[in-house]
């Protein structure tokens, strides 16, 4: 299903993507039809030709190229808002060095303009010829990664959290007291999220997913794994992950931000475990770097586990500085991008550790708890090998709630889902102050954590407190909407209760009513008050106030019906004086 969907930025998609594509895909590859902001990588390539690095000393002359060539406004605004300037990272690998290659006949995998590099493939004369190049700093052999997600814990500090009145859709917000956020109205919005996983199988088909749809929120897809645009036919884990911060299931799931915008892409493989692998995520980090995305979301980790065990790696490789995708998750944090990446699975495993790009030292990790606070036995533990708190922050990974392939509703494990439920808050907590910093956020997510005083190498800082975290950045605590809490499992609920003169109504619109009506009648049946209240379909919060000061005290009927008559709602009220 080809969507074409909206960059919300002033430039001219169709220029940008012609000047990003000339600029970094200048080197004779087949070049695929343009779909959003595709930059083209050269076809896969199946032979079992050796694969290299091939890594540059610069970037030729780039004087006459100009960063509207290659970034969106978006992108160029958010490193100015952070103070952020465009460095020689940002630009694209020389053209002439690619051709050169080319004209030896090397086959260009792919390649990553930030650790100026191209994947290649080359045998050994081709390799001996690259080596002679001028321009050629050094080449590597290609070793491979893992897909995982890790633990352990014993956190020496009480979690104490209340669930009591709290839906059950709620309870897996409510353990960082995102839901107090959402009450508010901080959803995500303004925020592109930009999420790397397996793919997203079927959710163009998912009731769940259906308002990503219809208010285009989702600026682009890419599978960098088959170098095509097509994201929605494969893959059942970032469907589940997706779910945690977007889905829309009325009485079963919401998402922690699903006002967000998103990029979709599969960087992951799940035929094959390689270190190819990150050589993708990398790819999609640059390419949504270009975009301008504010989050990347990831439930991936690599270290041992590779379909070639010689591309396994060791852990004194989890030092901040070995893998490639760590190197790169960490520029995308220097480009201004919260960069978030579960710890892993492998807490009750020989390895134990977390994994890449995990123990990269900008990456906010996160490990994996239950609904009590207690570690999950499969979260990894940090440190990293030289020695760094990790993970950081951790959330609820054990019987998450989650939608899968089937739009049908499950309770699955893992850091896999703990990540993106923090990337939720994230996300909410930037949407109450856009100005911030990405790592303004991250500070505030780890300071309002509960055993921020004492940290350890299970829990890291431990649960943030979104409420904690709001009052680091905005200097005053949010009220906890006591009608967010008691919220009935239709979204709709009346308070007080008693009531004196005002009578406030609350409704969460999952259903996209576009009207409700108040009946109150008396305990003999008799008619006391019918009003009709518009609504909006947009799945917003809405209060509604209803002044009942020339009611007569006692106790009455409240019923509540949409706009077809059916009943939404119905219970006792008692006025009051």
């Amino acid at each position: 299903m080809v969507l074409m969907l909206k960059l919300q930025t002033e430039i001219n998609l169709t220029n940008f993507i012609l000047n990003y594509l000339l600029l970094t895909l200048n080197c004779g590859v087949h070049k695929k039809v343009l779909f959003l902001f595709l930059w083209g990588i050269s076809a896969a390539c199946f032979a079992q030709t050796p694969l290299y690095r091939i890594y540059f000393k610069d970037k030729g002359d780039i004087s006459q190229i100009k960063p509207e060539q290659f970034l969106s406004a978006k992108s160029i605004d958010r490193r100015k808002s952070q103070g952020i300037t465009i460095d020689f990272t940002d630009y694209p690998i020389c053209s002439t060095y690619l051709k050169v290659l080319e004209n030896f006949q090397v086959n260009i995998i792919s390649r990553s303009k930030w650790l100026n590099y191209a994947l290649a493939e080359m045998n050994e004369q081709q390799l001996k010829q690259a080596k002679e190049l001028f321009f050629v700093r050094n080449i590597s052999l290609v070793s491979e990664p893992y897909y995982s997600s890790v633990v352990r814990s014993h956190s020496a500090y009480d979690f104490d959290v209340d669930y009591s009145h709290i839906s059950i859709y709620r309870q897996q917000l409510r353990i960082t007291f995102n839901d107090v956020l959402n009450a508010h109205e901080y959803r995500g919005q303004g925020k592109l999220i930009c999420l790397m996983d397996d793919g997203y199988l079927n959710i163009h088909q998912i009731p769940a997913f259906r308002h990503l749809f219809m208010e285009n929120k989702i600026l682009g897809t890419y599978d960098f794994v088959d170098n095509d645009p097509h994201v929605f036919d494969a893959g059942g884990h970032g469907t589940m992950v997706l779910s945690n911060i977007a889905a829309i299931y009325p009485q079963k799931l919401y998402g922690g931000a699903y006002d967000a915008q998103f990029l979709l892409t599969r960087t992951e493989d799940i035929s094959s475990e390689s270190r190819r692998e990150e050589d993708n995520w990398t790819m999609a980090a640059e390419w949504a770097d270009s975009i301008g995305a504010d989050i990347f979301s990831t439930s991936l980790g690599y270290s041992k586990g590779m379909t070639d065990s010689l591309e396994n790696y060791v852990y004194s490789e989890m030092d901040g500085n070995t893998t490639i995708i760590t190197r790169a998750a960490d520029l995308a944090a220097t480009k201004g991008i919260l960069v978030i990446n579960s710890a892993g699975n492998e807490g009750n495993s020989a390895w134990k550790y977390i994994s890449a790009p995990a123990d990269g030292d900008s990456v906010l990790t996160v490990g994996a708890v239950d609904s009590l606070g207690v570690r999950s036995s499969f979260s990894s533990f940090g440190p990293t090998a030289d020695g760094r708190l990790k993970p950081e922050v951790v959330t609820l990974g054990s019987r998450s709630t989650v939608v899968g392939t089937d739009g049908n509703i499950y309770r699955v494990n893992g850091t896999s889902f703990s990540c993106p439920l923090m990337s939720a808050l994230a996300a909410s907590l930037w949407s109450s102050k856009p100005q911030a910093t990405a790592w303004q956020i991250r500070e505030a997510l780890i300071q309002s954590a509960h055993q921020y005083s004492t940290p350890d190498t299970a829990l890291g800082y431990g649960i943030p407190d979104a409420r904690k975290a709001f009052y680091l950045l905005h200097g005053y605590y949010l009220r906890e909407p006591v009608d967010s809490a008691l919220l009935e499992p239709i979204g709709i609920e009346l308070m007080p209760n008693p009531v004196q003169d005002k009578l406030r109504i609350v409704i969460e619109n999952r259903c996209r009513f576009t009207q409700i009506k108040l009946l109150l009648t008396s305990l003999h049946g008799q008619a006391t008050l019918e009003k009709t209240f518009p609504l909006n379909t947009d799945y917003q919060e809405k209060k509604i106030d209803v002044d009942v000061a020339g009611i007569t005290t006692g106790m009455y009927y409240a019923e509540i019906f949409n706009e077809r008559e059916e009943l939404l709602y119905k219970g006792k009220l008692v006025i009051t004086r």
